[in-house]
């Protein structure tokens, strides 16, 4: 069972089989993962516990037929370095979820709100002021719509 993945720009070939993940530049082999040496699996590409590393240069769709496909046959071959990788997935998921969502979201208003307070609420910026209140007010209401489909779509993926 092997699966063979090209780009039309580049001369590149990604072939994943019982074997481990291979590419091939111009038709020689560049770089082979073997199952056992394989630590990360994203969309992206693989990188192995060695340093070895292959971007993918794909389509989205291919890139997400890459992953389908070589996940479901590392998870036979490792399953505790297929959890691993997937615990990471998470972990990195709910950082971006949790921490930078609201850090973008929420944090040039209170930026700003610690600058009024800073300032003493001069009464030439109230207008500013009003409007940074709305923007926050918009900003909580999205980061927690947000939250509610993230824990959700988290919930329902633990599920299966």
């Amino acid at each position: 069972m092997a699966q063979t993945l090209t780009h039309p720009l580049y001369k590149r070939e990604v072939i994943v089989d019982d074997n481990g993940i291979t590419e091939r530049r111009a038709g020689i082999q560049a770089i082979f993962i073997p199952w056992e040496q394989l630590e990360r699996l994203g969309r992206s590409g693989a990188r192995s516990d060695t340093g070895s590393r292959i971007s993918l240069r794909l389509t989205p769709k291919r890139r997400t037929e890459f992953f389908r496909f070589a996940s479901a046959l590392w998870r036979q071959r490792q399953p505790e370095r297929w959890q691993r990788n997937q615990e990471r997935i998470t972990r990195d998921a709910n950082r971006a979820a949790y921490f930078w969502l609201p850090l973008f979201v929420l944090g040039p208003c209170v930026a700003c709100d610690l600058l009024f307070w800073f300032l003493g609420w001069p009464e030439r910026l109230r207008e500013e002021f009003r409007r940074l209140h709305v923007l926050t007010g918009f900003g909580v209401v999205y980061i927690g719509v947000f939250w509610i489909w993230y824990a959700y779509r988290m919930r329902k993926r633990k599920a299966v």
